[in-house]
């Protein structure tokens, strides 16, 4: 039978470190869920390097829900950027040439993540530009990409001008941005779902990608997400940047719940998606046994012959980008490098599915944050060193694991702030320490404890 008041008066110094950050771990949480300080340095990135081992932990699984969608990437790889004459700027013919098939092919939603602003010879736009005017209003809803550039009179950034301005008025061809954020490390971990532009003096706001995509895959029309977007716009075009940003969710029919500045949770994207080079399918293999993702050579659909589609596109996004080395179109991600348009199909995907990230309620964060410093501290407190890390890192990765399907589903499980009282517990009892030893020396604190001399061992005669 275990001595338990033995125990506790042999091990004192301990069990007051693990009362300790157990405390101090539960007090930063109540206080930071009351008073949250949005953008505090140390917590977001202790949260996001949680949430970045969630991501190469998930993508480790190998499958995906019931409710996946499924993608194409009609890939302007090496060969066929080399093939084109590696131009600086991608052919608008052979734009035309992608899209047309790929229009015949009964797609849900049609991706070209190509800028059109950069110029290319007259003959070509001129194709382009009379394609998408006439743009069938029974095809696929198509989504082209726009860039912004600084305002000239005005806070707000304005879109930069294409050749192809017209399309404006065609309801089924809607404009949108690519708009993510760049962490200091390099890495691209969040969105922006809509952002606010001046046009012709006036202020308005434009979709992302992912979300003009979501809209569309979940059957709602075009005019109807202007509608919905209309009152996040500022009132004016100087109105600061800053002050745009406001707690708003978005409705329409068959979508998941999608808010605007609610939390910076709701702001991560959730990578699920890795690219790996000259692979024919990317992604989680879902229960029917398919691919999520499928890859297409960009230059076997531009030759397909008119009248002819690209077989076996039915119900799935189609994403027309380029993974050709010399595209500038390259970014790091939780889960390794990756195309820019792969980039967006993680975030359609996960906006499609689950709408923004959200975290969880106040009884399980609690409950969660207990465990994890009851864990944590216990190890530390009792066992040494090497046994605590062993055992901690055993115990968080089978919370990790235990997690897995809410983060996969879009509930993203902070453990930084329970990571942040242990450290903190931890500083602050050696702290107590260094004092009470610096109170028993004295001055003579400052020097080094003078070495224990070395015993001569007894020579036998």
């Amino acid at each position: 039978m275990i001595n338990w008041t033995g125990f506790a008066g042999r091990n004192k110094p301990e069990l007051l470190k693990f009362g300790l950050a157990l405390f101090i771990g539960l007090a930063l949480e109540i206080i930071l869920a009351l008073f949250p300080v949005p953008g505090l340095k140390v917590v977001r990135q202790a949260g996001d390097d949680m949430a970045d081992r969630l991501m190469r932990f998930a993508t480790l699984s190998g499958t995906s829900g019931a409710t996946s969608l499924r993608f194409a990437f009609i890939d302007i790889d090496d060969e066929t950027w080399l093939s084109w004459g590696a131009p600086l700027v991608t052919p608008r013919d052979r734009i035309t040439a992608i899209l047309q098939p790929l229009a015949r092919s009964s797609p849900a939603v049609i991706v070209l993540d190509i800028d059109l602003a950069f110029r290319d010879d007259a003959v070509s736009e001129a194709a382009l530009r009379m394609f998408l005017k006439s743009y069938p209003p029974d095809a696929p809803p198509l989504i082209l990409v726009r860039a912004l550039i600084p305002g000239t009179g005005s806070t707000l950034p304005v879109l930069r001008k294409t050749e192809y301005e017209a399309v404006s008025n065609n309801a089924n061809v809607i404009w949108a941005l690519p708009s993510f954020l760049r962490d200091l490390d390099g890495n691209v971990r969040r969105w922006q779902l809509a952002f606010p532009v001046c046009e012709a003096g006036t202020p308005a706001i434009i979709p992302s990608v992912q979300l003009a995509a979501a809209w569309f895959v979940a059957g709602n029309k075009a005019e109807d997400l202007k509608t919905e977007l209309a009152p996040l716009a500022p009132k004016d075009c100087n109105a600061p940047l800053a002050a745009t940003v406001q707690e708003f969710k978005i409705g329409g029919k068959n979508l998941p719940p999608i808010a605007f500045g609610a939390s910076d949770a709701a702001s991560r994207v959730i990578y699920t998606i890795p690219w790996q080079q000259d692979a024919v399918s990317l992604g989680p293999q879902l229960p029917d046994g398919l691919s999520k993702v499928i890859v297409r050579s960009a230059g076997a659909v531009a030759r397909i012959p008119d009248g002819d589609g690209v077989p076996g596109l039915e119900g799935m996004i189609a994403v027309v980008g380029g993974s050709f080395q010399g595209s500038s179109d390259w970014h790091e991600t939780p889960i390794g490098s990756m195309p820019g348009s792969l980039v967006l199909v993680n975030a359609v995907d996960a906006l499609a599915r689950h709408g923004t990230p959200h975290e969880p309620g106040w009884p399980e964060r609690m409950a969660l944050s207990l465990m994890m410093m009851t864990l944590v501290s216990f190890c530390v407190a009792i066992f040494r060193p090497s046994i605590a890390a062993i055992l901690s890192l055993l115990g968080i990765g089978i919370l990790m694991a235990g997690s897995m399907p809410f983060f996969k589903s879009g509930l993203v499980v902070n453990l930084a702030i329970p990571s942040l009282g242990i450290l903190a517990a931890d500083g602050l009892f050696s702290i107590a320490q260094t004092f009470s030893e610096m109170r028993k020396a004295g001055w003579r604190w400052i020097f080094k404890p003078a070495a224990a001399p070395l015993r001569r061992r007894k020579e036998k005669p």
